[in-house]
């Protein structure tokens, strides 16, 4: 388990369930490129401009195809900043066709 994981959980909320469903859903992902690839919806993914794989996450993208945005903090602090993603997210839905009426 890298620390930096670790100690963000045990800050939160110490909660080892958590802890353990999340580095396994990291450890043994249930969905492969090829069940991404052949979703048939638009994908949009979103990454910190300061996160340590943001070069693997356009990689993945690519790979996909898969829509990638880069929004300002690191790998943690986009998921508590909806403020730059909900504007990013509703954006995609409208373009994609897949909003309701």
């Amino acid at each position: 388990m890298p620390p930096l994981i670790y100690e963000m959980f045990r800050a939160q909320n110490d909660d080892l369930e958590a802890l353990l469903a999340c580095y396994a859903t990291i450890r043994d992902p249930a969905a492969t490129i090829a069940d991404l690839q052949s979703v048939p919806h638009p994908t949009l993914a979103y990454y910190g401009a300061e996160d340590e794989f943001i070069e693997l996450a356009q990689q993945q993208c690519d790979a996909l195809p898969c829509r990638l945005e880069i929004v300002s903090g690191n790998h943690f602090q986009v998921f508590r900043q909806p403020e730059n993603i909900l504007p990013l997210a509703m954006k995609h839905i409208e373009s994609s066709g897949t909003a309701s009426a």
